[in-house]
């Protein structure tokens, strides 16, 4: 074999591994192929999935939150703050709940829809939504004050990480400086979920 056949094998031989590696580094991981597709959209706005559809009407800050409990009603603290989410919903093709909903500050971190106030009438996640028909309710959120600049609600008919290939709400909360300003001004010290 001749000295330039072989640099020209070399040349071909190194060309390819260059293309392997240019592919591979391009190509995104498993997860990320199957990840959940975010539709954006920002408060006021009907954002529209593949399986659920909502509306960001307007969001409150409370430092307590009061929900029943059996025989009464109790009031919930925090270490941080309640943001309530009043938000309107409905299914697509056919019944859902808003089964994963978060609120995502600038920094990325998440702070999922808050168990602790159990399935008040007017949590959004307790009611089950129909296609066409859309239905009130609120999403709270146990989370720092400082997560609230800029923040974004994430929500599906999915639990967040459990929804490959489907759609999942990325909604912007509108929250700049001088809105959260006003919020935190206009702050509840106790929101009562059964008496908005």
């Amino acid at each position: 074999m001749s000295a330039r056949r072989r640099f020209s094998d070399a040349l071909l031989l190194a060309a390819a591994f260059g293309a392997l590696a240019v592919m591979r580094a391009s190509t995104p991981n498993y997860t990320r192929l199957i990840a959940p597709i975010d539709t954006h959209g920002v408060r006021g706005e009907l954002v529209r999935g593949r399986s659920l559809a909502l509306r960001v009407d307007g969001v409150e800050v409370a430092r307590r939150l009061r929900v029943p409990a059996p025989g009464g009603v109790r009031e919930l603290d925090s270490g941080g703050i309640w943001l309530v989410v009043h938000a309107t919903a409905q299914a697509v093709e056919r019944p859902e709940r808003v089964a994963g909903a978060a609120i995502v500050g600038a920094d990325g971190r998440r702070y999922a829809h808050s168990d602790r106030a159990g399935f008040a009438r007017a949590l959004l996640a307790a009611q089950e939504l129909q296609a066409g028909v859309p239905a009130r309710g609120d999403l709270v959120f146990e989370l720092p004050q400082a997560v609230l600049a800029d923040a974004h609600l994430v929500a599906s008919a999915h639990p967040l990480d459990l929804a490959p290939l489907d759609s999942r709400l990325d909604i912007a909360l509108g929250l700049d400086a001088a809105t959260l300003a006003a919020a935190l001004f206009a702050a509840r010290d106790v929101y009562d979920l059964e008496r908005p």
